[in-house]
C-alpha cells in the first residue's frame, strides 16, 4: 500500500468545495483532481459539499490545468495579506473565473517554473 497515493488531499477537498460553490459537476471536478466522477460524489455525500447535475459554468478552467493534479506531493501554502489587497486579488479571480486560491497557486507556479523571484520581488 506505501506506492499508493491519497488522491482526496484536504487541499483537493478544497478545492472540492470552491469548484462546487461554482456549480462544477462531479465530472468537472474529477477531471480537475484524476479521479472518477463517481469517487467525487461519494466524497462529496460524505463531506456534505452538494454539487450540480449537469456540467457547470466553471469547466472552462478545469480544461485549462495542463497536467493533471496529482502527479507530484502537495506543499499547502498558507498566504496572509492585508484586507484590501486580497479584496482586489479576490475580485481579480473572480474577473478570471478562477477560485481565489487556484489563481494564487497559479501565480506561483508561474513565478517558481520562470525563476522570476527578483523581478516581481524588484524593491
Amino acid at each position: 500500500m506505501s506506492g499508493q497515493r491519497r488522491v482526496f488531499t484536504l487541499q483537493r477537498l478544497n478545492l472540492m468545495r470552491q469548484m462546487a460553490g461554482q456549480g462544477c459537476s462531479a465530472p468537472d471536478i474529477a477531471k480537475a483532481i484524476g479521479s472518477t466522477p463517481a469517487s467525487v460524489r461519494v466524497v462529496c455525500s460524505r463531506y456534505k459539499i452538494r454539487l450540480k447535475r449537469g456540467r457547470g459554468p466553471a469547466s472552462r478552467y478545469v480544461e485549462q490545468i495542463s497536467e493533471p493534479v496529482s502527479l507530484a506531493p502537495e506543499h499547502m501554502v498558507v498566504a496572509y495579506m492585508p484586507a484590501p489587497l486580497y479584496s482586489a486579488f479576490h475580485r481579480k479571480a473572480a474577473h478570471l473565473d478562477k477560485p481565489v486560491s487556484m489563481l494564487a497557486s497559479m501565480l506561483l507556479n508561474a513565478i517558481a517554473t520562470s525563476d522570476i523571484y527578483k523581478a516581481v520581488l524588484d524593491d
